[in-house]
């Protein structure tokens, strides 16, 4: 705030401008602080208009290296700012500082709430140590770590992908990971995860990757999920042939306890 502009052989100040993309709105701050020692016989007067409006309750006359902030509490999708010097007025007026935020409205839908519900179910459930915060897939640019999203869909955006390798999760796959049901990518290797593979990952219409390995799982593979691998319509890591219902063992079939 050490220095300052003001307009040449002219009372009146304009600043605006017209942006391009009418969908961004803007908010609009100007900063104003005399900069100089005025003499008595000087004054420094004037009203601050915003898009139109008067944006102060009285003509501003900026006190010596004291800043004062005028904003518009109101967004519009241009931004005309106007400083007007007063009848009363000696000197034309001044301002030190402009700054204008745009808010670019969001076209893309929020998450399934479906989506959302699992997601923030398995982040409690597992105490997940990432940074997830706000929405799982927007602003495209935040997505959580770990997911991947379709954002394709008019409707409502989707978590296709899940990726939680070496997280140092542990217990059981919970019953809400199912609730994701456009789930195409999930791995959940490395961990510590036990008891059984639950059927309903079988049950994933689209899923067309899942990677298990490192855990400790026990029982059978559900036949699902064989049959899923053995036609090929599911890369399953580690990949296990099946020929018959008797083979789905975990632990014949991988001659080690917890090989999963």
């Amino acid at each position: 705030m050490g220095t300052a502009a003001t307009p040449l052989n002219s009372t009146t100040w304009t600043l605006s401008s017209v942006p391009a993309d009418p969908n961004i709105e803007y908010h609009t701050y100007l900063y104003f602080a005399e900069i100089v020692s005025l003499l008595p016989n000087q004054t420094r007067k004037f009203d601050v208009i915003i898009n139109g409006e008067t944006a102060s309750w009285e003509e501003l006359e900026p006190e010596y290296l004291t800043s004062f902030v005028v904003n518009d509490k109101r967004m519009a999708s241009n931004f005309n700012n106007t400083l007007l010097q007063t009848n009363n007025s000696r000197l034309p007026p001044l301002i030190n500082a402009l700054e204008v935020y745009a808010a670019k409205r969001l076209f893309k839908v929020h998450t399934d709430e479906n989506d959302v519900d699992a997601i923030m179910d398995i982040k409690k459930t597992y105490d997940v140590k990432k940074n997830w915060q706000g929405d799982p897939c927007l602003p495209k640019d935040y997505t959580w770590e770990g997911l991947r999203c379709n954002y394709s869909s008019s409707s409502s955006t989707r978590i296709i992908g899940l990726d939680l390798s070496s997280s140092e999760l542990s217990g059981d796959i919970p019953s809400s990971l199912s609730n994701l049901t456009a789930l195409q990518y999930l791995d959940l290797s490395d961990n510590d995860l036990t008891g059984p593979i639950p059927s309903s990952l079988a049950g994933f219409a689209f899923l067309r990757f899942l990677n298990l390995t490192g855990n400790k799982f026990w029982g059978s593979i559900p036949l699902g999920l064989a049959e899923k691998a053995n036609n090929e319509t599911l890369l399953l890591r580690p990949w296990l042939p099946i020929h018959n219902h008797e083979d789905y063992n975990l632990c014949s079939l991988c001659a080690l306890q917890g090989c999963i």
